[in-house]
């Protein structure tokens, strides 16, 4: 039995089937780079890549089915192990959008964590894409045709409106916050900065888990000073060939203005992560354990 395709019903198909492609690629791209960045680290992606999966697995199914006899499909719908499937699918979508919102709501000061915003935009629009799929394509195996076979207001608003507006959002709340320091929170860790370099070389992703978007408070020598709207300070914390990479915001620069070179300072600082080259055993390698939003606790002249 073959069913009779409208040219409204193939638009739809093919609407699905590029909807679904560019979004795979959009998505892989933004994973690509939050990794590049080290934005992210590979062992939280996994919920993010297993919808990617799905995703890819439906788009390969309307393909192939819509163009040959859906009733071969259909058959499958009978079998119980379908509708478990449907069901995990379903569940895995309402967790990643549940987990998106979460992460939203859940982090303090979530503006000022990029990765961290990528990440739950991203959570969301593949749990949204999931569920999109799931369901139209569910629809197409029980019924061999589509509820509604052109493109409606509600397809654009899911899987077209929606994302931009959340990435647009997103993107706009980034660019309008304040800058914010460290200079009013208390420390949530008060300890020197050779003794957190020690243990990101001993263990990278614990460390990173522990420390990151974290407020330290330390010591150090002065090294160099640079950048004009921003600036960064180099400290030498007592471990050769490492130093801290202390970045100031415009808002905190009138307080290291009479800083220089030499100088001995307290500071505090969101600790962003441990930097190393891929070849340490270069001569020009620099390993910098990097900070930002940092506020000057004291300063001791040397």
């Amino acid at each position: 039995m073959t069913t009779k395709k409208s040219p409204g019903f193939l638009r739809k198909v093919l609407f699905l089937e590029i909807s679904g492609f560019l979004s795979l690629g959009i998505t892989l791209a933004v994973m690509a780079t939050l990794l590049m960045m080290n934005l992210a680290e590979l062992n939280v992606l996994w919920l993010p890549a297993s919808g990617l999966v799905l995703v890819l697995a439906y788009i390969m199914l309307t393909i192939r089915y819509t163009r040959r006899s859906l009733h071969k499909i259909h058959e499958l719908h009978t079998k119980g192990i379908y509708s478990y499937g449907r069901l995990v699918v379903n569940v895995l979508g309402v967790g990643l959008m549940v987990y998106g919102i979460f992460v939203f709501f859940a982090t303090k000061d979530i503006w000022s964590d990029i990765g961290l915003v990528i990440f739950a935009d991203l959570s969301f629009i593949i749990g949204l894409y999931c569920l999109y799929y799931n369901v139209t394509l569910s629809y197409l195996i029980q019924h061999e045709h589509l509820r509604h076979s052109n493109m409606t207001f509600w397809d654009f608003m899911m899987i077209v409106v929606a994302p931009i507006g959340l990435v647009v959002f997103s993107v706009y709340m980034l660019l309008s916050q304040e800058a914010i320091t460290s200079a009013t929170d208390e420390p949530d860790f008060n300890i020197p900065a050779a003794v957190v370099v020690e243990e990101f070389e001993k263990n990278d992703s614990l460390a990173n888990a522990k420390y990151y978007n974290k407020i330290l408070q330390f010591g150090g020598t002065v090294l160099e000073i640079t950048g004009d709207s921003a600036k960064l300070v180099k400290l030498n914390i007592g471990k050769e060939d490492i130093t801290a990479n202390c970045g100031f915001d415009k808002s905190a620069m009138q307080t290291i203005q009479s800083v220089q070179a030499g100088d001995s300072v307290t500071l505090k600082c969101y600790c962003s992560g441990y930097s190393k080259p891929e070849d340490e055993e270069s001569m020009l390698s620099e390993k910098s354990l990097d900070l930002v939003r940092c506020a000057l606790v004291n300063k001791d002249k040397k």
